[in-house]
């Protein structure tokens, strides 16, 4: 197959949830003897094609900040990578298109392009916002952005989703169930495995891996970690991650007298990060916003307990069993704290919970997630072929009986 991955944000120079999917997706597609092409905005490298293993990179739009000063997701950019996608998609061709829903105006065009080209086209939902867009952007552009994505959902052909979570909300809005393939994310369970851990004097008690953004709440874990550590003065966490909010936190971490407590770090490699998570001892996660959450599977696989949110808009509650590999509770700092303080300095209940925890992704393979992607591609693109032969008899039908 000739296969085609759109999205404006790319991995590893990006490295959020949906970014790593396209990434590990595309490689091992590549290595299936599968051609392969991403579509994104330039990271940096300058715009043009280039190849990086095995996969054919098309950087289409300038190198623009991925989030204004708002800390929300550039329109500019957006607007920019949408005015491009056409025409470099015009250039080739393909057998299938998989095209990230968010941050949804580039579906518009790629979806002109696959009825030009009569190309099936695949939508991989992360989220369903619904009525978040109000609080993400107020009321009058929350309106229009909740317009775009309702538009958007209802002209999807085939959608992959990730958790139950979204599957739902496809379904709550008309989407026929048939058109929607559940494809969890996935992890290298052999490379996670054959990693060490850091050496001690680089381990930290609690670990917080997460793009940098309002919704990930590293802010709420830096007032967490202020309330432990009055009671635990030797504690230690690492938040690792880059994003709009990284100044802000660090001036919170230095307003709070915690410079000896939190540190925050971004630009790791993945084997330095995953070494550094295995030297924890607790994986805190107060997103309050996740389409499916790839680093709590991976925390679990470094045998980290998780302690997650519950919110109607985090889908990774559905990866975290309650009382059994960790914990999930309120965005209330004492609750919060609680839970790390059990986990912290109760050991026969870390240690149980972290068993829990590595049982708990055996499930969770990258291969096996490109053997399900593999198929909807190929059950795309036959339904798309068996769509065009109908067209084409029935207007064989008509032309006759004129």
């Amino acid at each position: 197959m000739r296969i085609a991955y759109v999205y404006d944000s790319i991995y590893p120079f990006f490295t959020g949830g949906a970014e790593k999917r396209f990434w590990e997706l595309a490689v091992r597609m590549r290595r299936r003897g599968h051609d392969v092409h991403i579509f994104s905005k330039d990271p940096g490298l300058g715009q043009g094609v280039s190849m990086r293993e095995g996969v054919t990179i098309h950087c289409i739009s300038a190198d623009l900040p991925l989030y204004d000063g708002d800390g929300n997701r550039s329109l500019r950019q957006v607007l920019a990578f949408t005015g491009r996608i056409f025409a470099a998609l015009k250039r080739e061709s393909f057998d299938v298109i998989d095209c990230n829903a968010f941050p949804y105006l580039p579906f518009f065009p790629v979806r002109a392009y696959a009825a030009l080209k009569g190309v099936p086209l695949v939508i991989t939902w992360q989220e369903v916002w619904g009525d978040y867009w109000y609080s993400y952007l107020g009321r009058i552009k929350g309106r229009i952005a909740r317009c775009i994505e309702s538009a958007v959902v209802a002209a999807a052909p085939c959608s992959i989703v990730h958790s139950e979570a979204v599957r739902q909300a496809l379904t709550s809005r008309g989407k026929d169930s048939a058109f929607i393939r559940r494809i969890p994310n996935g992890i290298d369970r052999q490379l996670i495995d054959g990693v060490k851990p850091a050496h001690a004097a680089q381990a930290h008690d609690i670990v917080l891996v997460a793009r940098l953004i309002r919704d990930k709440h590293a802010d709420f874990l830096i007032r967490v970690v202020g309330r432990l550590a009055a009671d635990m003065p030797g504690l230690r966490c690492l938040i690792v991650g880059a994003g709009p909010e990284k100044d802000n936190l660090g001036r919170l971490i230095r307003e709070t007298g915690l410079s000896t407590h939190v540190e925050i770090r971004s630009g790791l490699g993945y084997e330095e990060l995953i070494s550094l998570m295995k030297a924890a001892r607790v994986f805190a996660f107060p997103s309050t916003r996740e389409g499916f959450g790839i680093v709590v599977i991976e925390a679990m696989a470094c045998g980290l307990p998780v302690v997650c949110v519950s919110h109607p808009q985090n889908a990774a509650t559905e990866l975290v069993s309650d009382g059994h590999n960790g914990f999930v509770c309120e965005l209330e700092e004492g609750e919060f704290a609680s839970r790390l303080s059990m986990l912290l300095t109760d050991e026969r209940l870390r240690t149980a919970m972290a068993r829990c925890a590595k049982e708990s992704v055996t499930a969770y393979d990258w291969e096996s997630v490109v053997d399900r992607n593999e198929e909807f591609y190929k059950a795309a693109i036959a339904r798309c072929g068996s769509a065009c032969a109908l067209r084409v008899k029935q207007h064989r039908v008509s032309e006759s009986s004129r």
